[in-house]
């Protein structure tokens, strides 16, 4: 039999927390690209705003990802700090995402 123990394969939460964000923030960047190809294309500004939608959850799946890597958080307040930091960015990228479709005239995002 095998000698190893399963603590070397064991996985921490920070560990599947950055997977989670991976696997949320890449499909959601892809379907992100392909709704604003969509909405240009129909001229549809409600699909333009799930296209912002999908950008601000892709930075926030991929934001975290990379600062969790980075700064990795090994309690609680801190992590909840890093997660309130990346949903503003995330916040302020799909604000500013609409604003420049309303800047430069895109189709209206409601009605």
């Amino acid at each position: 039999m095998n000698d190893r123990s399963t603590d070397q394969w064991a996985v921490g939460p920070l560990t599947i927390s950055r997977a989670v964000g991976y696997v949320v923030g890449l499909p959601s960047f892809i379907l992100g690209t392909a709704t604003f190809m969509l909405g240009f294309a129909l001229a549809r500004g409600a699909i333009l705003n799930i296209a912002c939608l999908l950008y601000a959850t892709a930075l926030t799946g991929i934001g975290w990802r990379v600062a969790a890597g980075r700064w990795r958080p090994a309690r609680l307040a801190p992590a909840l700090g890093l997660l309130v930091a990346v949903l503003a960015a995330a916040a302020a990228l799909y604000w500013a995402l609409r604003g420049v479709l309303w800047v430069f005239g895109a189709p209206p995002m409601v009605g």
